[in-house]
């Protein structure tokens, strides 16, 4: 029996649908969501620039320009909202290219402790041309802090190029 080609097409299709579906269901939620409540803006801090950057360390450098200092008043805490944006650039190199980004308060990065939690943003990935890339960060502190982005690339051989960039710095009320 010959089956007719509008017969094949929706058989393929019916397989790929099943299969999406499989795939789908067997995709766990690994990360656990997080909600950070903040309240009212005490302050916001903009910094920005338009001269390129590059590097291709892979051991992370802080990025020229981005520290900012979060004030908090004795007894109080307040929530930081770090939000950077850029147009990136990363690569190419003939191996798989990865440049990340992390927002670290004095001196220690915030996996573990910004919401949400990762150490090794993929910022921009696999990317020659300028597109535009931006992540945001929330971390509630109880003491003044200095607040810095800091960059590298995952694997030697890369070049991550931020050509223009504006980092967000707000600062709220904080439940007690």
């Amino acid at each position: 029996m010959k089956q007719s080609r509008t017969g094949s097409a929706f058989v393929l299709l019916g397989m790929i649908i099943a299969s999406a579906g499989i795939f789908a269901s067997s995709i766990s939620h690994a990360a656990t969501l997080s909600k950070t409540s903040c309240g009212a803006v005490v302050g916001t801090i903009y910094r920005d620039d338009t001269q390129a950057f590059a590097t291709g360390s892979t051991v992370y450098v802080t990025l020229p320009g981005t520290s900012v200092n979060a004030g908090v008043p004795a007894g109080k805490k307040r929530c930081v909202t770090v939000r950077f944006s850029a147009t990136a650039s990363c690569g190419p190199s003939p191996q798989a290219d990865h440049c990340q980004v992390e927002a670290v308060l004095a001196g220690t990065h915030f996996a573990g402790l910004m919401s949400p939690q990762s150490a090794q943003l993929n910022f921009v990935s696999e990317d020659s041309g300028q597109s535009a890339h931006s992540f945001t960060w929330v971390l509630t502190i109880d003491e003044p802090s200095a607040v810095s982005m800091r960059v590298r690339v995952a694997a030697p051989g890369t070049i991550f190029v931020l050509r223009a960039w504006t980092m967000e710095v707000q600062i709220s009320a904080a439940p007690p």
